[in-house]
């Protein structure tokens, strides 16, 4: 399985003001690539899809724990789901993957696409407890959302959609 994404800067090449390119024509208005619907990162996992035999080594369980875990981000869903198999269980899994240096690196990376407001926004989050989160400015929430950073939780509220950047957005300055 292949997607191409690309960052929201690309998207502002092609304000009316800005540079642009004769390559965005028939690329607007921007798709938000966010998360895989649990039915997606399921069938992904199990490695799903007509006609094909092969099914990856997960049980339920341990499928439900790894895009719970991953807040159904394609990338982590891979290289946790990769590691589980590795390993042969997912606590160690979980726990090598949190170690990793080059998750932290792409979490850098994506936190410095984002608006000082936005990664405001992620800290605060990451720093409260599930009790006391709330939901913040509407239409910051509905992006972050779209780009799968943050998720809605039961009671209404928002939280970091994946378990490795929450951990990684807590341990910041």
């Amino acid at each position: 399985r292949t997607v191409l994404a690309a960052s929201r800067r690309l998207w502002a090449l092609a304000e009316p003001d800005g540079e642009t390119s004769p390559f965005l024509h028939g690329f607007t208005p921007p798709i938000y690539l966010g998360p895989l619907a649990d039915d997606e990162a399921r069938a992904l996992l199990r490695q799903e899809r007509p006609g094909h035999a092969a099914r990856a080594a997960l049980d339920d369980e341990t499928v439900k724990r790894i895009h719970e875990a991953c807040g159904n981000h394609p990338f982590q869903i891979q290289a946790l789901a990769a590691r589980v198999l590795a390993k042969g269980g997912i606590e160690g899994a979980v726990a090598e993957l949190e170690a990793d240096p080059a998750l932290g690196r792409l979490f850098a990376v994506d936190l410095s696409l984002l608006d000082e407001e936005d990664r405001d926004l992620l800290l605060r989050l990451a720093g409260e407890d599930a009790a006391t989160r709330s939901t913040a400015a509407t239409g910051r929430v509905l992006e972050l959302e779209r780009l799968g950073l943050i998720r809605r939780a039961r009671d209404g509220g928002v939280a970091i959609a994946s378990h490795f950047l929450r951990r990684w957005l807590a341990a910041r300055p």
